[in-house]
């Protein structure tokens, strides 16, 4: 959820939008945001050439079962 309300208030703010992640996330974040978004399916490679070119990179992992950090 961190990463998706990350995406919005960005988008909402007027940035270009880049999502990164799996299939299924992919398709529910493209459905909440629409064209406010780009996704991309999460590959080395995609992240590699991404993170280059980006002025600011939003990472967020979930590890089922973890606790969130406090």
């Amino acid at each position: 959820m961190a990463g998706s309300h990350a995406a919005f208030i960005a988008a909402g703010m007027g940035a270009t939008v880049t999502v990164v992640t799996e299939p299924e996330v992919l398709r529910r974040i493209s459905q909440q945001l629409g064209s406010r978004v780009r996704t991309v399916f999460s590959t080395r490679d995609a992240i590699e050439a991404l993170c280059r070119r980006a002025d600011l990179v939003v990472a967020t992992v979930l590890v089922p079962g973890a606790a969130a950090p406090s």
